[in-house]
């Protein structure tokens, strides 16, 4: 928790303050406000802004170490948190509102502008927000391909991920060209795609189990070619299968923390693998139904899990099923993702859920289709459901 003067009259931003004692000499009428981040001007003629973009001054509560004496006194302290809006806006990206090519989106990238990479079961698209427009991507059969899952690397390149078992890669997000491995030809759906902190590739399939990719290096440094020629990538695979342990052939998700461990989610349970050891966590451990799909981490000991029986709260290896107490929850959770700080984005069938997490209160707000869309008034059946992709402070899809 810091303490920031948000307006201090008689000074200028950018001022800079030898110790705490000077910072507080002299200062008369200072608003000062309390948060974990983000100083906002206060000023009279000034809206609060919720932003963070602002200058400020910031103080760090605890380092009094220049003051030999000295009584502050605080008062009319609020709290104002990044994520106190209510409802989140929901817009409708659709064939109906605009010349996307298929209503059937697969995977989302979006980016702090509300523009958004889609995959759909009729090829690669890029959404404009601002014109409500959407680019289709030509490179090889990616106008056409159904996408299930695309991901950027560390270096910005881009991997798309399809139903028919390529991948393809991209230097500049226009050209792309497919990633071989030799001796492997995937068979099936790439189903989901991710980049641990050495800029390995992890792969996911339908029918062969997780592949990790060291494609650090390349003898090609750029891809002009708009056809899907090879990419010319040196390619070192290892593969996760059941041979080594996994309890079956088809992941659905894979999320990576920060230690690099990986956690996959299998249709016979929910898979660990740190330094090439591999755990598998099923119903005897607590999971309510051994079908994963999807993983949300929160951090090095916390994620939440949903499954095809309810949405669970792992805590190191502790499995927790929560109770969400609303009349159109459902079990059957298709997706899961995290809203730093507290915010729960949750694909409950036809749903979506924004649950607030305050210790172990989850407090849900539910969006049923009728928010966006009069094409159907309800979806609630097994093929359909929500992909969630969000990006850190703004963009929601």
């Amino acid at each position: 928790i810091e303490l920031s003067i948000i307006n201090e009259y008689g000074a200028e931003y950018g001022d800079e303050y030898q110790s705490v004692k000077n910072m507080f000499t002299g200062i008369r009428d200072t608003d000062y406000c309390l948060t974990y981040a983000g100083y906002y001007d206060l000023t009279p003629s000034n809206d609060f802004k919720v932003s963070g973009q602002l200058p400020r001054k910031e103080v760090r509560i605890g380092d009094f170490s220049e003051t030999v004496s000295g009584v502050y006194l605080f008062k009319d302290i609020k709290t104002y948190t990044l994520d106190a809006v209510d409802p989140f806006s929901i817009t409708l990206i659709s064939k109906a509102t605009t010349p996307i090519q298929s209503d059937k989106t697969l995977s989302v990238i979006p980016n702090n502008n509300g523009d958004a990479w889609i995959g759909t079961a009729s090829g690669l698209a890029f959404y404009f927000r601002e014109s409500n427009d959407i680019a289709t991507i030509s490179s090889g059969e990616l106008s056409t391909a159904v996408i299930r899952c695309m991901t950027l690397d560390k270096n910005g390149l881009m991997y798309v991920g399809t139903n028919s078992g390529t991948l393809y890669v991209s230097y500049d997000h226009i050209n792309f060209s497919t990633v071989t491995m030799p001796g492997i030809s995937i068979t099936g759906d790439i189903t989901d795609l991710a980049v641990d902190s050495n800029n390995f590739l992890w792969v996911a399939t339908q029918n062969m189990g997780l592949f990790r990719i060291n494609i650090s290096t390349s003898s090609s440094s750029s891809s002009s070619s708009s056809s899907s020629s090879s990419s010319g990538l040196n390619t070192d695979v290892v593969v996760y299968d059941v041979s080594v342990g996994m309890p079956s052939y088809a992941v659905s998700r894979i999320m990576i923390d920060n230690t690099d461990t990986v956690w996959a989610g299998t249709d016979n349970g929910l898979v660990r693998i740190f330094k090439n050891t591999v755990k598998v966590f099923n119903t005897a451990n607590g999971l309510p139904s051994p079908r994963i799909n999807d993983i949300a981490v929160i951090n090095n000991g916390l994620r939440y899990i949903a499954t095809s029986a309810g949405l669970v709260k792992m805590t190191g290896t502790v499995m927790e099923t929560l109770e969400i107490k609303h009349e159109q929850w459902n079990g059957n959770i298709k997706s899961v993702a995290w809203k730093a700080p507290n915010i729960l984005l949750v694909g409950s069938l036809s749903n979506l859920f924004q649950i607030v997490v305050d210790d172990s209160v989850y407090t849900p707000f539910v969006y049923p289709p009728s928010s966006y869309t009069t094409e159907s008034s309800s979806y609630d059946d097994l093929r359909t459901y929500y992909i969630i992709g969000i990006e850190d402070r703004k963009s929601v899809v």
